[in-house]
């Protein structure tokens, strides 16, 4: 900047930045002659529709890169280093403007409750309880005797060599025989 801007000149706040203009609207051509090749019964001279009007353009308009003098992403700024949304305001703009209750239909999306047959859950009830109550329980129960079987067997085998020798070592008198150990 070359001059530093007057502060007492910006007092007004709370601007907004753009506005939505729905309702019925004149045509820009209405008054003036038909350009040749098209009909008179296609063109409209009123009609409903929607605009939106932007207290600023720069707000779609790209900064160049410091580097090779590129453009930038859409709401990228390089001083800064943060990318704002105005590419995702744009593509909403536009999206709205083209299809204004998809969008709106997509965020008021409700949560449909679909109720079970009444009938099957009678019939079925005593079956899914069993399972989910006796399964776990059988499946719990194999895993722990599956467990318990290795470990026994593995130990087993050494505790019972070690005692075979205890046995040994006491009747050749090596040494004094204690149960307990």
């Amino acid at each position: 900047m070359e001059q530093a801007p007057k502060v007492e000149e910006f007092t007004l706040r709370n601007l907004p930045l753009a506005y939505l203009l729905e309702g019925e609207f004149t045509s820009l051509f209405k008054n003036r002659f038909i350009p040749d090749g098209f009909s008179k019964t296609d063109f409209k001279e009123n009609g409903k529709g929607k605009v939106v009007v932007l207290g600023d353009g720069s707000v779609f308009q790209s900064q160049m890169s410091l580097q090779g003098n590129q453009p930038l992403s859409l709401g990228e700024d390089p001083f800064a280093q943060t990318t704002y949304a105005n590419k995702q305001l744009l593509q909403n703009l536009v999206q709205f403007l083209n299809d204004p209750d998809g969008i709106i239909a997509s965020r008021t999306r409700t949560l449909q409750i679909r109720p079970l047959n009444k009938v099957k859950v009678s019939q079925e009830k005593v079956f899914w309880q069993g399972l989910n109550v006796i399964l776990p329980v059988l499946v719990l129960s194999l895993l722990g005797g599956m467990i318990l079987y290795l470990r026994k067997r593995r130990y087993s085998k050494k505790a019972n060599r070690d005692f075979s020798k205890k046995i040994a070592d006491k009747f050749s008198g090596k040494e004094s025989f204690d149960p307990s150990n």
